[in-house]
């Protein structure tokens, strides 16, 4: 049997010393011989981040300094959560930058999305919901943004993942390595496929810009290709 946990974070904002306010997660078991996993009862909580909210990100969450009064401080919350074999977390680079200390095997279903759907119209984890047409989160959960709502989201991508034959196994080895981009967002060559990606230009970024590890191994993969 394999435990997972489907955890999602909300926090301060998206830099890397913004402090957690919610986190919610739903546990998983996998049992040998099953089709579908076995989904316990969610956990979900409000952390008091011991600084105040700023009100760009009660813009998007909704959480106020006014609810996260008297919560729990991040390092109790932390304890609910701990035990699983597995994370799962839609961009678990995000969350991970935050509850990475729960555990080393990860599952982001966005990259392995990523890999599966190559005409998605977005790998955002409510766009991709909407266009696989997974279940909706339940009735009580919330909103988007919110942690047990996006946890949901989240569980509807992995489930359909899974009823394609992903394994947890590849999912973990997907999800531990740098997307190979297909398409260019940023830059004078926006739209283009990297395939088509001047190498001149390639030269350029990859000794310029701080990539992130996406982009700098998209660079290196087409620079060593087209040697």
């Amino acid at each position: 049997m394999t435990k997972l946990t489907v955890i999602d974070t909300e926090t301060t904002g998206v830099e890397a010393d913004a402090k957690v306010v919610e986190i919610a997660g739903i546990p998983l078991e996998q049992h040998p011989g099953m089709t579908r996993y076995q989904v316990g009862a969610p956990i979900q909580t409000l952390v008091h981040p011991g600084v105040l909210i700023p009100a760009t990100a009660s813009a998007i969450h909704h959480i106020t300094d006014a609810d996260v009064r008297g919560a729990p401080s991040f390092e109790d919350a932390l304890h609910l959560f701990r035990g699983a074999d597995v994370y799962v977390a839609h961009n678990a680079a995000f969350d991970r930058q935050f509850v990475g200390q729960l555990g080393d095997k990860w599952i982001c279903t966005m990259k392995c999305a990523y890999e599966e759907f190559h005409d998605a119209p977005s790998y955002g984890n409510q766009a991709l919901s909407y266009w696989l047409g997974t279940t909706r989160p339940p009735a009580g959960t919330g909103h988007a943004h919110r942690a047990l709502y996006d946890c949901y989201t989240t569980l509807g991508i992995l489930d359909d993942l899974r009823s394609r034959g992903w394994t947890i196994d590849r999912m973990i080895e997907v999800s531990s390595r740098p997307r190979l981009l297909r398409v260019c967002t940023f830059g004078k060559h926006r739209g283009k496929a990297w395939a088509d990606v001047p190498r001149s230009y390639l030269e350029w970024m990859q000794g310029n810009g701080d990539w992130d590890e996406d982009v700098l191994n998209t660079i290196n993969h087409h620079l060593k290709g087209n040697q």
